[in-house]
């Protein structure tokens, strides 16, 4: 190794010292710049390995980010938690009832006791089941689900023809100014109305299952005596 305290000389120029001094200056010159070049040529790979580390975290961190978002606006609710009704009462429909509970017909009205932030009209289905668990099926007239003011507006509803499932997955008509995202409230009633005028549904051991739809899952049972 060459150190620079060997190139100081004090010979006379011309003399063969001095210019072994020189070529010695020389040789040690190129060897610093050498040097410098390697060294510089060391330092892009450790940046751009740096650079390739910061822009992985930062797509890892945007990925994460996006996915935990994604799981969150996605996530459903348990219906039970945000929907609670009941309970059941039977009745005969009277003329003051005729437009959810027809004259004479056999109904159940089922006061919405809460409903949390969010539930709306079209977060919910309606089946009606048998003691033993099937879908009772409607044997006469027509049958019909509503939801009512506490006006006795009939706000929504639904009918099932004679020979159909209780099974109600949409609402067919809305009264002006309601909608499938419209809240539920404690204001409002269910009624579930029997297509029959000779048969009692009542104490047969019926139920009603409110199924959440939409931005909830599972379903609340309502008994219907």
């Amino acid at each position: 190794m060459i150190l620079e305290s060997d190139l100081r000389t004090a010979e006379p120029p011309g003399s063969l010292s001095h210019e072994v001094g020189v070529w010695k200056r020389m040789i040690w010159a190129g060897h610093r710049r050498f040097g410098l070049q390697e060294r510089r040529k060391a330092v892009s790979p450790i940046i751009a390995t740096i650079l390739l580390v910061a822009v992985t975290v930062v797509l890892a961190a945007v990925l994460y980010v996006m996915i935990i978002g994604f799981a969150h606006t996605s996530a459903t609710k348990p219906l039970g938690t945000e929907f609670f009704a009941g309970p059941a009462t039977a009745t005969v429909g009277t003329s003051q009832t005729n437009a959810f509970c027809e004259n004479n017909h056999y109904c159940y009205s089922i006061p919405i006791e809460e409903s949390g932030q969010g539930v709306t009209f079209g977060d919910l289905n309606f089946v009606v089941h048998t003691a033993t668990g099937s879908v009772h099926i409607v044997t006469q007239n027509y049958a019909q689900i509503s939801v009512v003011s506490d006006r006795n507006v009939v706000q929504a509803y639904s009918k099932i023809d004679k020979n159909g499932a209780f099974d109600v997955t949409a609402w067919q008509s809305f009264s002006p100014g309601t909608s499938g995202t419209t809240p539920l409230t404690s204001l409002q009633t269910i009624w579930v109305q029997f297509g029959n005028t000779k048969i009692s549904p009542f104490d047969q051991g019926r139920t009603l299952e409110v199924i959440g739809t939409g931005s909830f899952a599972g379903s609340v049972v309502i008994d219907l005596p």
